[in-house]
């Protein structure tokens, strides 16, 4: 292993949430689960945007139908790789108008429809 290169290791074998992320941090994976990090002064990237969570912002969007008004979260988008935000998709199912714009989603609401899917309690 090479002095100037750190080496990180994790317990499952990814250090940062997808492909995506560890590439923008131009990180190689060695071998396994350890990652090379090449030794620099600066890391790179200066600013970097956390994606927000998902599952705190459907209690907003949530509001949207029963107050009957547009809600909008910051920087919450439909590309969002955490699963909750399939909770929006079964909003706009139900009636509810939902727009992917610049600052984030916005959920304008109305009166709700029932849901055209299947609910399980198992």
């Amino acid at each position: 292993m090479d002095k100037d290169t750190l080496y990180v290791s994790d317990l499952d074998g990814t250090l940062l949430n997808s492909q995506g992320e560890i590439s923008s941090y131009s990180l190689k994976v060695k071998e396994g689960n350890i990652y090379q990090v090449p030794y620099t002064n600066v890391f790179g990237r200066k600013e970097y945007q956390i994606e927000p969570d998902v599952s705190g912002a459907c209690y907003f969007y949530a509001m949207a139908p029963l107050l009957k008004t547009s809600v909008i979260v910051k920087n919450v988008h439909m590309d969002s790789m955490q699963g909750d935000i399939k909770f929006l998709e079964a909003l706009k199912q139900m009636g509810c108008m939902l727009s992917d714009e610049k600052e984030g989603v916005r959920m304008s609401g109305k009166e709700l429809e029932g849901y055209p899917g299947t609910v399980s309690y198992t």
